[in-house]
């Protein structure tokens, strides 16, 4: 993983010149490092994705709360070196939500309110666990706070090869029933043909 050095390098002509045009869609940076949080929110972004679930670094609850801003409070297990390393879970939809609804308190403690809840799929988790989790996404609206799920291209998939388009559109397949159970929020890579989707369904 980058340092938070190398992450705000990177960062700094992007946001740099989003600024310079006025970007009107709301900016959201994925990291874990309340340094390059702080950064990124003092210069035009409003969401901070943190993976870790707000675990990885202590400070981070602290700079969200700061900035008074939204989070993304997303379920992993393990760390992004080890999480796949054959993850074990007696109940995975059990454990991810009491999992994510102690991170929640845990946040709303700490003065945060904008708060968007992610099950993680993909990080920590075998196919057939990813698999249970989307099937009862549902059960995850009694978290009260609106949903975001992350499949697109991911290796669940099952798409070994760099087919972007067939992983775009077996996530397409994937994003359809999310859409129609109300979940707010998808991360894609091909926002244009899932803009479509949603045009067709809405």
């Amino acid at each position: 993983r980058d340092s938070a050095e190398e992450q705000i390098r990177r960062l700094k002509p992007v946001l740099n010149d989003l600024s310079n045009v006025n970007f009107p869609i709301p900016l959201s940076v994925d990291t874990r490092s309340s340094e390059v949080a702080d950064f990124a929110l003092n210069n035009g972004v409003s969401i901070i994705n943190d993976v870790s679930g707000l675990d990885y670094d202590a400070k981070m609850v602290d700079i969200v709360s700061k900035y008074n801003t939204t989070v993304i409070i997303q379920h992993s297990k393990g760390t992004p070196k080890n999480m796949q390393i054959n993850p074990v879970y007696q109940n995975v939809v059990e454990e991810v939500y009491l999992s994510l609804l102690e991170k929640i308190k845990f946040a709303q403690n700490k003065g945060i309110n904008n708060i968007i809840a992610d099950i993680g799929i993909g990080f920590g988790k075998t196919k057939e666990d990813n698999f249970k989790l989307l099937e009862r996404i549902e059960d995850f609206n009694s978290l009260h706070l609106p949903l975001m799920v992350g499949i697109s291209r991911k290796s669940l998939l099952g798409v070994k090869s760099d087919d972007n388009t067939l992983k775009d559109s077996l996530s397409l397949a994937i994003s359809y029933p999310l859409i129609q159970k109300k979940v707010d929020f998808l991360r894609v890579h091909n926002v244009k043909l899932h803009k479509q989707l949603l045009n067709s369904v809405i």
